[in-house]
């Protein structure tokens, strides 16, 4: 069966069962027994949950109840929730795939201390009015199961929600704990009580319980307030998405703390210093930009008195309006800042590539005269450099997106942009960066390139674009047994190999035919779909392979609906995507997008296929970057000019753009595509 086959197979038989249940719900006991079911598997499933209900917990230490019940809460809140996160987001509610998570953690904390609530629709029910702070939380939670299962969320709410479940779930697992070990604790103490000999000693046992019970009730009257705040927080969590905010993923935010936390080393906010934040693919380098912009605002203005002004620089032009809207949802709705002037976007925030950046340089008399300028980016900004007025700089703090594709004279000139007068100690300069998505061929690291004492290195090593498996199956493939020993040692240096293993990110296993796997651990979804690739006889073979795929895609409403950001397929050649855009627009019109800029010569580095809003989007590799797509096909991986070296970096950017689905189909000579040799390797060991 194709790929789009399984994938539609997939929804049919996951997706949407779920929801048709979920709309037949007509009453609290049809909506709790519906999710019970769903409870009922996911206790079977892990093993985790099975050791807890086949245990004898009258007989274990605390110190085993306290372990197993931490065990459990990390096993729901970083494995379960992030799960229900990538089904919600394919359309079904995502209180009916969450709920069922939370309440199969809740019942096996509550077995732990209360060995008579076992897997019972009953004990769900009481489990469940204690994680939802009483029994009034069983009306509340299934009303709004009533309410969301006759319609079907937007695609990404699912992943939108993900940080606000699992701190939500987090707190609701903490308060089943505390509450079912406290009832555990009383019924010892009782048991105590009885065995005193004595009439003092039972004195000054009811004196030892009234002063507990007076600290029991001044930490029961805080956990009031921090339910009253807790909701307070969710309020604002929910205001945040309903303006267009934007919230991170749980290890994201994670990681954007650090960044920003002062206790952290060197925070990322620490003026008069360049930051360089290295970040695998997915690692949401864009998002942290626009996300940290806000921060700097806020913290300029409070350090300095006035609200600087800000470039964001960045290199391809079609990738404009997308930056524009990661930044404005991040300064609508900025969390735990002060609303900030609704003027800073448009006076004090400024993206531009390097062309625009002139034009508006010039505009403000920076320039002796006008830089001219050509299709070497290198050559123009080298003139610009040198075509700049004396000056202290123009911008209080640069924020550079693929910052592997400067070049010196770039860097150059924005750091002479940077100003470092008006009481500020030094440059702020921000680049965002992944080596090895340097398809342009620049020498060297970007560190090794631009290093310098004032540089604070960050590394984002999370990816919470592109699901385990496709990640997995990339690195496999671009380190497979087909490359030359010399060009994988230099990608394992430039991919940070011995860094990700350091920090417990990636590790070795054999499998069964004794291949040397790279088990990647840095991805916030594990994946529903193993990336499929094909080996086809003919290009005529593949092309209509594909069109017959894409045809049920465009058919099929409930699959459009629930892959918004749409298909993208991405070649390796420009002749490639121009004959297959060709061949489907006759058959899929104006649902294909290809942009073809004539007048570009072939040396302009940027050349202009770009993806659009629409449905499919055929690009070449060099305009597919900084977009994601939930299904990617890649075309003939091996084509193109270049090392292998360069071939291996050029797929392993392609195959990151994938959210969901990846497709490799290839139609060249078995003996000409050693990438999709190793690729089919790393299919098989999935």
């Amino acid at each position: 069966m194709s790929l789009f086959g399984k994938i539609f197979n997939f929804f049919k038989n996951e997706v949407f069962r779920v929801n048709e249940k979920a709309k037949k719900v007509q009453s609290q006991d049809d909506g709790l027994e519906m999710v019970f079911e769903k409870v009922k598997e996911i206790i079977l499933r892990y093993s985790e949950f099975q050791r807890v209900f086949n245990t004898d917990w009258e007989n274990q230490s605390d110190q085993d109840k306290e372990e197993v019940v931490r065990d459990t809460k990390r096993l729901v809140v970083e494995v379960l929730i992030p799960a229900a996160g990538g089904i919600s987001m394919m359309g079904v509610p995502g209180i009916l795939v969450y709920t069922p998570c939370q309440i199969a953690g809740a019942l096996a904390i509550a077995h732990v201390y209360r060995p008579d609530l076992t897997l019972t629709l009953e004990s769900a029910k009481s489990v469940l009015g204690v994680m939802l702070w009483g029994k009034a939380g069983q009306f509340v939670w299934i009303s709004a199961v009533e309410k969301i299962a006759t319609s079907f969320p937007l695609p990404g709410v699912g992943v939108v929600v993900i940080p606000f479940v699992s701190w939500w779930t987090r707190i609701a697992l903490d308060t089943v704990q505390k509450y079912y070990r406290n009832r555990q604790d009383e019924s010892s103490s009782s048991k105590n009580k009885d065995q005193r000999s004595s009439e003092p000693e039972r004195r000054q046992y009811d004196v030892n319980q009234s002063s507990q019970n007076r600290t029991k009730e001044n930490s029961e009257s805080s956990q009031v307030d921090d339910v009253a705040d807790n909701f307070k927080k969710a309020s604002e969590l929910l205001e945040h998405i309903e303006k267009g905010g934007k919230i991170l993923f749980p290890m994201q935010e994670k990681v954007f703390q650090e960044l920003i936390d002062s206790t952290n080393n060197i925070s990322a906010l620490n003026f008069g210093k360049t930051h360089f934040f290295r970040g695998v693919a997915g690692s949401g380098k864009t998002i942290m930009l626009a996300q940290l912009i806000p921060h700097l605002v806020s913290s300029f203005h409070e350090k300095y008195g006035r609200y600087p002004l800000i470039l964001v620089y960045h290199h391809n032009t079609y990738i404009r309006q997308l930056l524009r809207k990661e930044i404005q949802s991040a300064l609508d709705a900025p969390i735990n800042l002060q609303p900030l002037p609704t003027k800073i976007y448009t006076q004090n925030i400024h993206v531009h590539t390097l062309t625009t950046l002139i034009n508006f340089l010039d505009n403000r008399d920076v320039f002796i005269s006008k830089p001219r300028s050509t299709q070497n980016g290198s050559e123009t900004a080298q003139t610009a450099y040198s075509m700049l007025r004396k000056s202290d700089g123009e911008f209080d703090v640069v924020l550079v997106d693929e910052g592997q594709d400067l070049e010196e004279n770039q860097f150059k000139l924005l750091t002479a942009l940077c100003r470092n007068d008006r009481g500020i100690e030094g440059k702020n300069l921000y680049v965002f960066y992944d080596d090895l998505q340097n398809i342009f061929k620049h020498e060297g690291t970007l560190i090794e390139r631009f290093k310098s004492d004032e540089v604070i290195e960050h590394f984002l090593s999370r990816c919470i674009r592109t699901s385990k498996k496709i990640v997995d199956f990339t690195f496999n493939t671009c380190l497979g047994s087909s490359i030359d020993k010399s060009f994988r040692a230099k990608l394992e240096q430039v991919m940070n190999i011995d860094h990700l293993k350091k920090l417990n990110l990636i590790s070795n296993r054999y499998t069964e035919d004794g291949y040397n796997w790279l088990d990647c651990h840095f991805c916030l979804f594990s994946g529903q779909m193993k990336p499929q690739v094909y080996q086809f006889p003919s290009e005529e073979k593949c092309f209509n392979t594909l069109q017959s795929e894409l045809e049920v895609f465009l058919s099929e409403e409930e699959i459009r609906h629930n892959f918004k950001s749409g298909i993208l397929i991405i070649c390796f050649t420009n002749e490639l995507a121009t004959r297959l855009h060709k061949k489907l627009e006759r058959k899929l019109g104006e649902d294909i997008q290809l942009r073809s800029g004539a007048n570009i010569t072939s040396n302009d580095k940027l050349r202009t296929l770009v993806v659009e809003a629409a449905r499919i989007n055929i690009a070449n590799i060099w305009d597919a970057k900084g977009y994601d797509a939930d299904i990617v096909y890649i075309l003939n991986p091996d084509e193109g000019g270049g090392t292998p070296y360069d071939h291996r970096v050029r797929f392993y950017v392609a195959a990151t753009r994938s959210k969901q689905f990846l497709g490799v189909y290839n139609f060249l000579p078995e003996d000409r595509s050693p990438i999709v040799s190793d690729a089919l390797q790393a299919e098989r060991n999935l």
